[in-house]
């Protein structure tokens, strides 16, 4: 049955908790119906200013018998990760949920917290844990994408996380061609072994030197 991490706010215990509460609720309820557009994410900043909410918020989270997950009907978890990670005094609990979703594997959860962390990351350098959570967790998967003969992520599920988290990228693209690139030494062989058209695979090459120049 589907439901709402916000819905399990209440009863909050006193009632002006509880009326920010109610208005957050309806707040998440709007954007899991408008949430194509991640500009729409906005909406929540004044929520992220309530440290009384957040903490509630927070509260509620460590409460649940187990880590939140897509999978267990809580459609508003993207808009909780958002939500905390506006908020510049309760986003800690980020890293330890992202670090759960790393240890089980968990792709829906990890690729969430991509999408939300290509929207918010600019500007805030305190989120930088949580980044590089996500980040190793997909620099392994990208490694060793499976185990026990099940395929535990797909090649397009990759390249949306490095996308997303242009460190990643950067990091996965510079080990592909250490490792493809021995005993290579023509660009355009090495560019095959890598699975990638010329083009593109001199454009990445110019990207990374820019970056590392």
């Amino acid at each position: 049955m589907e439901q709402r991490i916000t819905s399990l706010l209440l009863p909050a215990p006193e009632a002006e908790l509880e009326a920010s509460c109610k208005e957050l609720d309806e707040k998440v309820t709007w954007l899991l119906h408008n949430s194509r557009k991640m500009d729409n994410y906005l909406e929540l900043e004044p929520f992220s200013k309530d440290g009384r909410l957040c903490a509630h918020v927070c509260d509620t989270l460590k409460s649940l018998p187990e880590t939140p997950t897509l999978a267990a009907a809580y459609k508003d978890y993207k808009a909780i990760i958002i939500l905390l990670g506006m908020s510049t005094t309760h986003y800690a609990i980020l890293d330890e949920l992202a670090e759960q979703h790393r240890k089980r594997d968990e792709i829906s959860e990890l690729t969430a917290y991509c999408d939300a962390l290509h929207w918010m990351r600019s500007g805030r350098q305190y989120l930088c844990n949580v980044y590089n959570t996500v980040c190793h967790a997909f620099h392994l998967l990208r490694r060793n994408p499976v185990r026990d003969n099940r395929l535990l992520v797909t090649e397009k599920e990759l390249r949306h996380a490095e996308r997303m988290l242009p460190e990643l990228g950067r990091q996965t693209f510079t080990e592909m061609v250490r490792l493809k690139g021995y005993m290579v030494y023509d660009a355009e062989q090495l560019a095959d072994k890598c699975g990638m058209e010329y083009g593109s695979f001199r454009r990445k090459v110019k990207e990374n030197d820019r970056v590392h120049g």
